[in-house]
């Protein structure tokens, strides 16, 4: 739908310029004056020559990480800082940008923005760059002031992010790596390996002994049945995919995540880590408590945590102290509810969360060593156990054959 500008007077004499949408100018006008303004000016915006374009090309596939998002409101709170207004400073930020997914969806929010829409509500469609935490901030900065204050500490919260993101990658996929050699292993020894030794034994006339009989009769059984084997793991993940996408699976899901043996520790830290940190964010922005645990609320990326997350919401509307509530939770350590209790008390509830959210990404990276540092040897062992049976297994007959036994 075309959008128009227009310029009208309301019954007291006072001047509105506006822009919205309407199928028509002669049809913006009709509304217009149902509203008892009388029309000045209605002209058709730039923009929505632009529009269709600029949203087909937003709306293209691509990807954008969190750096890159991060890196797009550093150069924006510098520009703004240096006194440049907003639509040229996008301007600006659109030529520059290299990932074209970005460059379209900045194209098409530019466009919004000089159209007359609030950069908060331009950036709002696009969840999967500008989620809400970041959609509040900004709208904070367009209600009281500071934007490139504001645009900063977003940015440096999105690296830290990113930062924290980017170690918990690296600690799964170590023991994933390890894990994923150990079974290219336990393959090559079932269906390549103890088959060849099985050829080798069967024109010897002897008996073999038990723990080679086991060996081969497990790796006769695997390879016999390969198809039904990949059949039933096909099915049992595709079963497991669905389940994991309903709410009783994912709340099921998150609940094990918490408490498996030293990885639950880390996933527990890396939580309340990024609720500290965004909660705290958002109430020095200028957000209300309520609202800003509503979208720390989402950011946990836990059912179990988010639940309680909203428990603690709902606590305070009806009168309650965060602190009492978090800790009637039972999952923030005494710790943390002890400081925003003080926080609470003294005012300083924001820079409080920020110190917590520093001292828990701190716990967060030697939990990371902790664990991957046990993983390790864990691994090892189990993979020299697997070559220890296999080569006794193997070389029992050998030896047997060697000392005349028979």
């Amino acid at each position: 739908m075309p959008r128009f500008r227009y310029t009208a007077k309301d019954n007291k004499g006072g001047s509105i310029k506006a822009v919205e949408d309407a199928a028509s100018a002669r049809a913006l006008a009709g509304t217009l004056r149902r509203r008892g303004l009388v029309v000045i000016t209605i002209e058709e915006t730039r923009a929505a020559a632009k529009k269709t374009d600029q949203e087909t090309k937003a709306k293209a596939s691509g990807k954008v990480s969190t750096a890159e998002t991060a890196d797009f409101f550093r150069q924006m709170a510098t520009l703004i800082d240096a006194g440049i207004p907003l639509v040229q400073t996008l301007d600006i930020l659109v030529d520059r940008e290299e990932n074209a997914y970005l460059k379209g969806i900045l194209a098409a929010v530019k466009a919004e923005v000089e159209a007359g829409i609030p950069f908060s509500n331009a950036i709002e469609k696009y969840q999967d760059i500008f989620p809400n935490y970041i959609v509040a901030m900004v709208e904070a900065a367009e209600e009281g002031g500071g934007m490139a204050n504001i645009l900063e500490k977003l940015a440096t919260y999105l690296e830290e992010l990113a930062e924290l993101s980017k170690k918990l990658k690296s600690a799964s996929m170590y023991p994933i790596f390890i894990g994923g050699f150990f079974l290219c292993a336990m393959i090559g020894v079932v269906f390549f390996l103890i088959p060849q030794f099985e050829e080798i034994f069967s024109g010897f006339d002897m008996e073999l002994p038990l723990p080679t009989l086991i060996l081969m009769g497990i790796s006769r059984f695997l390879t016999d049945n390969i198809l039904y084997e990949l059949g039933g793991i096909i099915v049992i993940g595709a079963s497991y995919s669905m389940w994991a996408k309903t709410p009783g699976g994912k709340y099921k899901i998150d609940k094990i995540k918490l408490k498996l043996p030293v990885l639950g520790g880390v996933v527990q830290k890396a939580i309340i880590a990024r609720f500290c940190q965004t909660f705290g964010i958002l109430l020095e922005s200028g957000v209300t408590v309520v609202n800003a645990l509503a979208i720390a609320e989402k950011t946990a990326d836990n059912l179990i945590y988010e639940e309680g997350i909203g428990s603690v919401r709902s606590g305070i509307m009806g009168g309650e102290t965060i602190g009492s509530e978090m800790e009637r939770t039972g999952l923030f350590p005494k710790m943390l509810v002890s400081m925003i209790a003080t926080g609470e008390q003294s005012g300083t509830l924001g820079p409080m969360l920020s110190k917590a959210a520093t001292s828990f990404k701190r716990d967060v990276e030697s939990a990371i060593l902790g664990a991957t540092s046990l993983v390790e040897p864990v691994m090892i062992v189990g993979l020299g156990i697997i070559v220890a049976v296999t080569v006794l297994a193997t070389y029992l007959p050998i030896f047997q054959m060697s000392s005349g036994a028979h």
